[in-house]
This record gives C-alpha cells, sequence and structure tokens, in this order.
C-alpha cells in the first residue's frame, strides 16, 4: 500500500507483533492527527503476527498513507531497521504500538526538527499512563510520577542515552543510516539504550520533547514485567560486551552483579511468591472500593522491585553463557572489513530497499562493507542510494555492464578478507554471514562458501548445486517442503553454490581474476568461478547453518528465449567448451542413469536415503 508519489516530510515507523487491538487504537490515534496527510507517511512492519493484525492493517488502508511491510519474527529491533529502510521521510519517528499518540504527536516531532534542523539532534516524546489504567497498581509503578524510562522526561531539556526507553522518538533518517541503526540481538527496551549510547559516540543528542505524548494503552501483568526484567539483564550482559568501558563505568565491574546474583538465587522463587501475594491484596482492595495506604503502597514497590531485579540479574546471569561478542575496533573495521558485500543492481528498487532492511536487520554492522553497482538503473534505484550514507560506496554506471562486469567492479573496490556476491533480490536471514564465515574458518583450504537458498514461501531452492557430465546442472533439493531438515541440515563440500550467495576469499578472486567475462552479462558465470576455485585445489562449502530467501526470477525474469535469461543457454555451451577435461570426471546426468543426482558429499546422500546409497 502505498499512498504518495512524492516523499512525505516525516515516516511515523510502528513495528508491531500480535498486538492487533491496541494496534488499532494506536492507528485510530494516527488519523486524528493534526499535520497535514501529505506531510507524513506510516510505515508499519509486522513482525511475523499470527492473529488479526494483517486485517487491522487492512481496515485502515483508505484512512492513512500507509507503506506495509511483513517478515518473519524477528523482533522489534529487526523489524525497525526494516523500517528505517522502508521509509522515505527525511525524519524517522518511532512509535511504541502500545501506545496511543496524542493529536499533535507528529506536528510537534517535526516542529522541533524544522526549528532546530541540525542533524546530529533527535527528540524524545513522554509516554503516560492512560486514565483507565491509573488505578492499577504494577502499571502505577512501571509507569506512574516518571518512574519508567518510557515516560520521557517532563520538561524541554538534554537527555542522555540512559532516558532513552520504548516512547515515541525522531531523528533524521540519514544519520541512522550512515551511523548505524538497531542491534537485532537485543529486545525490551535495551535495543534503542545501546543504539542511543553508540550514535552518541558520533556525536548524537537527545532532548526532550514532553508536549509530544502518547498514551499506554496495554495493561501489565507481573508474569510479563518479569520476563521483559529477565531480557533486560540479558541485553545489560550484551552491552557489556559491545561496550566493556562504558559499561564498567556506568554499571561497575561485572563481577560485582554476578556476586549480587550469587545473593538472590536462592531466593528468586520466595520473592516472587511475596510480589505476587501483595499484588493480589492490592487488587483486591482496588477492586472492593478500599484505599491502599501509603504503608501498603511501599510495602508492595519494594516487592516489585525485589522481584524484578532478581529477574534482571537472573538474565544477566544467563546472558554470560551466550557467544561473546567480539568487536573490532572502528580504526581497524576501516582499515579492513572481514567481508565487502558486492551487490550489483539494476532496477527493482522496492526489492533492494527489502534487501538492505533485511541485511541491516540481521547482520553484525562491524563484520562487513556494501558496495553496490548501479548498472545504470532507470526506476528511482539512484535516487534510493544517494539517499543512503551506507552503502559504504556506491559504484554508479551510466551503461549497464552486467552481473559479471559489476561483480567485478565490485572486486576491485573491495577491501574485505572475503568479497560476498548478493543479489539485491534476496533477504538474509538471523546469523547468516557469522555461519558463513565460521565454515569459512573452520578449514582453511576452504575458498568458497554458500548459503541455503529457500523461496518466499520457505520451500528449498538450493542447498548446494551439482554439475554433471554435460555441463547440466541441479540445485540440490530444489522444491523441498522441509529445507532445514535432513540431508539439507549438514554443511558440505559440494560442485558449486549459487552467486545469489557467495562469499570467495579475496585472494583466491585475484588468483583467478574475477569472473570470467567470457560469461558476460549473466550466467555460468558463478559455476565457472567455483569451477576455477576446485581446480586451484580449494573447497567450495554449502554452508548449512546460513540462510538467505531469495526472489528467484524477480530481476532477470524466467524465460530463457528471451532478455538475460537467454544467456543461461549460450553460456552452456561456453561453459561446456571450457571445463571439458573437469566436466569427464564429474557424474553422468539423471536423464541418462535413470538413478537420483549426488553430491560432492555423498555421506549427505546417504543420510537422506536411510544409508541405502544413490539409486534411483
Amino acid at each position: 500500500m502505498d499512498a504518495h508519489r512524492t516523499a512525505p516530510l516525516l515516516s511515523a515507523i510502528i513495528t508491531t507483533f500480535d498486538r492487533s487491538g491496541p494496534l488499532r487504537r494506536v492507528l485510530e490515534g494516527l488519523c486524528r492527527q493534526t499535520l497535514e496527510r501529505s506531510r507524513f507517511e506510516v510505515v508499519i512492519v509486522d513482525d511475523g503476527s499470527s492473529d488479526d493484525t494483517r486485517q487491522a492493517i487492512e481496515d485502515f488502508a483508505g484512512r492513512l498513507p500507509l507503506r506495509v511491510s511483513r517478515q518473519r519474527h524477528a523482533g522489534h529491533a529487526s523489524a525497525r531497521n526494516h523500517g528505517i529502510y522502508l521509509a522515505r521521510g527525511a525524519i524517522t519517528l518511532f512509535l511504541d504500538e502500545v501506545a496511543r499518540p496524542a493529536a499533535d504527536l507528529l506536528a510537534r516531532h517535526l516542529t522541533r526538527h524544522r526549528e532546530d534542523p541540525a542533524p546530529n539532534h533527535a527528540y524524545l516524546g513522554r509516554t503516560v499512563l492512560d486514565p483507565t489504567l491509573a488505578a492499577d497498581p504494577l502499571a502505577a509503578y512501571l509507569f506512574g510520577d516518571g518512574r519508567a524510562p518510557v515516560d520521557g522526561a517532563v520538561a524541554r531539556r538534554e537527555v542522555t542515552h540512559r532516558d532513552v526507553g520504548g516512547g515515541s522518538w525522531s531523528c533524521g533518517r540519514a544519520f541512522l543510516t550512515e551511523h548505524g541503526v538497531y542491534d537485532p540481538g537485543l529486545r525490551s527496551g535495551v535495543e534503542l539504550v545501546e543504539l542511543a549510547y553508540r550514535l552518541s559516540t558520533h556525536g548524537l543528542r537527545f532532548f526532550a520533547e514532553p508536549e509530544a505524548r502518547a498514551d499506554l494503552l496495554v495493561t501489565p501483568d507481573l508474569v510479563g514485567a518479569g520476563a521483559v526484567a529477565e531480557e533486560r539483564g540479558r541485553g545489560r550482559q550484551r552491552f557489556y560486551q559491545l561496550h566493556p568501558a562504558h559499561a564498567r563505568a556506568e554499571w561497575g565491574d561485572r563481577e560485582a552483579v554476578a556476586r549480587e546474583w550469587r545473593e538472590v538465587e536462592a531466593n528468586v522463587d520466595r520473592l516472587g511468591r511475596a510480589a505476587r501475594e501483595l499484588d493480589r491484596i492490592a487488587r483486591a482492595r482496588i477492586a472492593a472500593g478500599l484505599p491502599v495506604g501509603e504503608f501498603e503502597t511501599a510495602l508492595l514497590h519494594s516487592a516489585y522491585a525485589s522481584f524484578l531485579r532478581a529477574q534482571e540479574l537472573r538474565g544477566f546471569a544467563a546472558g554470560a553463557g551466550a557467544p561473546a561478542v567480539s568487536p573490532r575496533s572502528r580504526a581497524a573495521r576501516e582499515a579492513a572489513p572481514r567481508v565487502s558485500i558486492v551487490v550489483p543492481v539494476f532496477n527493482k528498487v522496492e526489492l533492494t530497499r527489502q534487501c538492505f532492511a533485511a541485511l541491516a536487520g540481521t547482520t553484525p554492522r562491524d563484520l562487513y562493507e556494501v558496495l553496490v553497482v548501479d548498472n545504470a538503473s532507470t526506476d528511482g534505484t539512484r535516487e534510493f542510494l544517494g539517499s543512503l550514507s551506507r552503502p559504504d560506496r556506491a559504484i554508479v554506471n551510466e551503461e549497464n555492464r552486467g552481473f559479471v562486469g559489476a561483480c567485478n567492479q565490485g572486486i576491485e573496490a573491495s577491501r574485505g578478507e572475503w568479497v560476498l556476491f548478493l543479489n539485491n533480490d534476496t533477504e538474509p536471514r538471523q546469523g547468516w554471514l557469522e555461519a558463513l564465515l565460521r565454515t569459512a574458518d573452520a578449514d582453511p583450504r576452504v575458498g568458497a562458501v554458500g548459503a541455503r537458498l529457500v523461496y518466499p514461501d520457505g520451500t528449498l531452492q538450493e542447498a548446494g548445486g551439482l554439475i554433471f557430465r554435460d555441463g547440466s546442472g541441479w540445485n540440490f533439493g530444489r522444491g523441498d517442503g522441509a529445507p532445514f531438515g535432513p540431508p539439507f541440515d549438514a554443511t558440505c563440500e559440494v560442485d558449486y553454490c549459487s552467486g545469489a550467495a557467495l562469499m570467495v576469499r579475496r585472494d583466491v578472486l585475484a588468483r583467478l581474476g574475477g569472473f570470467d567475462v567470457r560469461y558476460a552479462p549473466a550466467y555460468y558465470e558463478d559455476t565457472d568461478l567455483c569451477f576455477g576455485i576446485r581446480s586451484l585445489g580449494l573447497k567450495v562449502m554449502y554452508c548449512a547453518d546460513s540462510t538467505v530467501v531469495h526472489h528467484e526470477g524477480a530481476t532477470a525474469g524466467t524465460d530463457v528465449g528471451s532478455g538475460f535469461k537467454r544467456f543461461q543457454v549460450v553460456n552452456h555451451a561456453k561453459f561446456i567448451e571450457k571445463w571439458r577435461d573437469a566436466l569427464e570426471r564429474q557424474d553422468p546426468p539423471p536423464t541418462d542413469t535413470g538413478k537420483r543426482p549426488t553430491t560432492a558429499d555423498r555421506r549427505r546422500l546417504e543420510r537422506a536415503s536411510g544409508g541405502a546409497g544413490v539409486g534411483p
């Protein structure tokens, strides 16, 4: 749904997961905004909801300027990153899915930015209790009287990253795309605190705008609040891993927190029971119309505080068992990233937006640089790339050089130890790049690693590729409805992996001269490259722990008789001519043998057939 052709001034981003009821009330609040509709858009990212969220959004399609996207459930941080890359406004405003905006909230945020257009200034709104929740004892403790971070400040002033919580906040979109977006590994509000701290190191300053008000709509419960506190503790542990010097200065030594947990660990259940019992008594008195006195309130709040602190410590201790995060220094990142991701593009700007959103939401930013090579697009791609300060570099061609030419340009400009070729019609999933690197690092003889490719409907597209004696190919497992089960869950050596998501050692590319230009503009160049890698005595690996969604055919089509796709047939003959001797060592095609095809690692196929070999 796209209600405007021209770019709005402000993009209000809402991420939602199974909250259709509150979401409807939030959208009703947006319908009553005093800001003119032509000046804003509402970007909604549905983070894999299973309730009637889709219908709730559809009900407002004609009432609001909506842009809607859906993703598999990956958390609000990932979804907000998706929203950033979908947004078109110069100002991004993040809204809470459970807080109804006041009628002038959008106007107040936009006004602050227009009054003070400094690109490094951000504004934090204020979330208050909806009047219907004022009598709830837990809600009053968590969010009443300015206690909670989501409440924001009550006066206009500069605030620190510690004051930032889950309420509305706005920032220039360009600042985010240049200096960093949310860490998808964080949740429960810690993701915004960490982002605010990280952006502050680049000069971002937060200012409270208490008149930009929203009303909290959801009544909290003690079990849910305890789960949030535990997740917040896990996030705090990750914060220590990401920013150890700052964490020690702000929160003290990590060991001191661990000692505090050891002191309360044996009493967690007792603290929980006490908090629940006092909460029950307070609610019973309120339901009976009886007052809850100051002493009872103080006792209740003490119980809440002890229980929630214990839960946070539990999460902190559990987080200590997570794999350590070892970010490299900024100087090291700028000197040479581990991976240079080369993305060749030609039109299809919406696919490119989607790819960038998925990349930002799933991949640690310190691992990679992005090199986008634009093959003379005419559909707004150039404008989209120009709005981003990161991609790290964009190469704009005045003529279409094809996939081969664009990738070779990317190789020449790359700095990483590895060069990863990524189609713009892909959506990487969580952990994909880390898994590729683990496979690469496990064996010095690995020259290339490819990801599992799946279709948008969840069926398997490729778990590594096979090449037969006649030069024809087979995407192993294509069309299988269980892409994560055996035999596709085994990392193994293969004949080739698709260039849609293929990571190759940079020094190997130098030895081979990049992609062979005889395959220009496209097709068989990735298969040829993998055969070249194997000719050097190196391995081409399929990584079962790396998953990328591939909208196959979305860029080049599927008709082999026309357009770029016709080169699939033309280049097949070139491939046979170049690799005639090597092909003699490949298996005959299944059309000749009537047998099921094998892979370079035959053990994988044996697992699928229960050890029965590779028969028909």
